[in-house]
């Protein structure tokens, strides 16, 4: 066996017959023992990483998984492991013009759409807009702001 992999059945006692409830628990353990230390930061990047790590890693072993997952290895750490097919379609090459008229407008509604929430962003206080089809005033506001902190991580 890998060192690789040596390394990841050492994580097998804290993972193994645990339950999303239980790592949900877990988690939670662990951020709280993170906050208490003070360490909240260093602990971010450092998820950062692993998650990134562990996101292209699958992304890499994903075929040979499926091929071992087809064979009937399906099992493992309290994971049943299935395949299924995921099925798209792609409109480019069916030469419909109905459908190629609908994109064109919807494309157009989206770039009105932008501009139009532009302007209401740039909007300082409210005003009153005139309908010139109803001839009906109407009063239009600026957006709610909000703000939500997050953190950008990179590396």
């Amino acid at each position: 066996m890998s060192e690789l992999l040596k390394q990841y059945q050492s994580l097998t006692p804290t993972i193994d017959g645990c339950s999303k409830v239980d790592l949900t628990k877990l988690a939670k353990k662990q951020a709280d023992e993170i906050i208490e230390n003070g360490s909240s930061e260093i602990a971010f990047a450092a998820l950062t990483k692993i998650e990134y790590l562990v996101k292209t890693t699958k992304e890499n072993i994903k075929q040979d998984a499926l091929l071992e997952v087809e064979k009937g290895n399906d099992y493992a750490f309290g994971v049943k492991l299935s395949t299924m097919g995921v099925t798209s379609y792609d409109y480019s090459k069916c030469g419909d013009k109905e459908l190629e008229e609908l994109e064109a407008k919807a494309k157009e509604y989206s770039e009105k759409i932008t501009e139009r929430k532009s302007f209401l962003k740039g909007l300082k206080s409210s005003i009153t807009i005139l309908n010139e089809e109803t001839g009906e005033t109407i009063k239009v506001f600026p957006p709610l702001k909000k703000v939500v902190d997050s953190i950008n991580s990179k590396f």
